[in-house]
């Protein structure tokens, strides 16, 4: 979001994002140091956090010497996105991206006279807007329309909305009335949680918005649908949905299909996983793109799936998906984060870096395998690439993580304590905190992993880890035991996941 908040707003969200994941209290002299801004101007931006309505005396506290001068801040465990909305709420190019939404165009008139600006002051501002909009390939028309391909331009009003706060920016009957609309011809049918629910009646506000202001989605490709399976059942909610409220909707196929694609590829609908063979979608008129397909559907499964035949229609449904997604409205989302810090956002562990490093193997020879694809030319190469590289790795990493929930790690552990009562006691806490991922089992044999006793009773075939607790009530004995089998539940995700 820094794009569309001031510099100096923006170094408050900064100070403000260090303070909220640190979630201790904060020396002045540690958050200068932290964030290479000067004490007098961090101590000028920890007292301007007073006014911030979202940091009231419940979530933040501030600390001060006998002589008055701030020591340090302790801010509780909040939302930055909600807190840092204070500040994109009152930047002149939020205001501007809000009117250009709600009314398809900028109103000069309006937005100088309702927010008290000076004309002068809205053509400045309408020049760093034009050249935030340029850094998403859009542009303003000499009538103040956005200009953009459609899909794109919907995303990026998705994305702005989506990532800018939690709460409905607009009128709550809007919301209420989609709401109330859905519930009665799709969310009765379909399981969601709030955050999934909102986002979609978010996504179906802006369709809603634009169609009524003319400007309709035309892009359409066809799609297969099994009868009566849970693909179709959705396509047919949406499209029912569109014909029973949406009845004044230009172009309606392309407007189910838009909704459709964002809602599976967003992830705001979640078929079961297996489920994909119900969607066959028809991409040959798109140039190059079944290639592209089915060289990253063969990559990713020979390096991360052993060639398993049972996973093809997973990966080709997502990456069929994931491709679809940037043909029409790719976006880089990290733009609207409000703190984005690449080494942190980017950290990643040994698998991790593993997993990254055979996606970037097998797209770095991309240039010798598929010579001309135009496809790959215009999307996987240079600062592009790069952002859509790390979507990819988070695709793949998904699929791998959908696939391992099948395959729940189990540690074997045998109780053996000589008080009476309790090994009883004490298997029962293991199994209230590890659940499934643990087995107790009666007695020692070689695939035993970790023996809990209060006593030495090993013998000289005894392979396995041993771990000390004399009781089941003192809780430092207790945590020592969790963090053990925990090491061994790691240990085991590790070497399930060494390719």
């Amino acid at each position: 979001m820094k794009l569309f908040i001031s510099d100096i707003d923006n170094r408050k969200i900064e100070v403000l994002a260090y303070l909220i994941k640190e979630l201790k209290e904060v020396k002045i002299s540690d958050l200068v140091a932290a964030t290479g801004l000067s004490d007098k101007t961090v101590r000028g931006i920890v007292l301007s956090l007073k006014d911030n309505p979202y940091l009231d005396e419940t979530k933040m506290s501030i600390k001060y010497n006998e002589k008055g001068n701030i020591t340090s801040i302790i801010v509780s465990n909040i939302s930055l996105a909600d807190a840092a909305f204070f500040y994109l709420e009152k930047s002149v190019i939020y205001i501007m991206l809000k009117e250009l939404f709600l009314r398809g165009y900028l109103d000069k008139n309006k937005i100088c006279s309702t927010n008290f600006i000076s004309e002068a002051t809205f053509v400045r501002y309408k020049k760093e807007l034009k050249t935030t909009l340029k850094t998403f390939d859009f542009t303003l028309s000499k009538e103040n329309i956005l200009i953009g391909d459609e899909y794109r331009i919907r995303n990026f009003y998705f994305l702005f909305f989506s990532f800018a706060h939690s709460k409905w920016f607009f009128s709550e009957e809007s919301y209420s009335d989609i709401e109330r609309s859905l519930s009665a011809s799709f969310f009765d049918n379909t399981q969601f949680d709030t955050s999934k629910k909102s986002m979609i009646c978010l996504l179906v506000f802006i369709c809603k918005i634009r169609n009524t202001q003319g400007f309709y989605v035309d892009r359409k490709t066809t799609i297969k649908l099994k009868k009566n399976g849970s693909y179709e059942q959705i396509y047919q909610g949406i499209a029912n949905y569109i014909n029973t409220y949406c009845p004044y909707f230009k172009n309606k196929a392309e407007e189910t299909q838009c909704i459709f694609f964002f809602c599976i590829r967003g992830q705001l609908i979640v078929p079961n996983p297996y489920l994909e063979e119900e969607m066959v979608i028809e991409i040959d008129h798109f140039k190059h793109f079944k290639e592209t397909r089915n060289y990253l559907v063969q990559n990713i499964l020979s390096e991360f799936f052993d060639d398993d035949s049972r996973r093809r229609q997973l990966v080709n449904q997502d990456i069929t998906m994931f491709l679809l997604y940037v043909y029409f409205s790719f976006i880089d989302s990290r733009k609207f984060l409000y703190v984005y810090d690449e080494e942190n956002y980017y950290s990643r562990t040994s698998y991790e870096k593993e997993l990254l490093e055979k996606i970037k193997s097998f797209m770095d020879s991309t240039k010798h395998k598929t010579p001309n694809n135009l496809f790959f030319e215009k999307w996987f190469c240079g600062e592009k690439g790069d952002v859509l590289i790390n979507q990819l790795f988070l695709l793949v990493y998904s699929l791998v993580s959908r696939v391992e929930l099948e395959n729940i790690v189990t540690v074997r552990v045998h109780v053996q304590i000589s008080k009476v009562y309790v090994a009883d006691i004490l298997k029962a806490k293991i199994k209230q905190v590890f659940a499934e991922n643990v087995e107790l089992v009666p007695f020692y044999d070689e695939s035993t992993d970790l023996i809990v006793s209060d006593k030495n009773y090993s013998n000289e075939k005894e392979r396995s880890l041993r771990i000390y607790v004399p009781t089941f009530s003192d809780p430092q004995y207790f945590d020592i035991l969790c963090e053990m089998i925990l090491k061994e539940i790691t240990k085991k995700i590790s070497q399930n996941r060494s390719w």
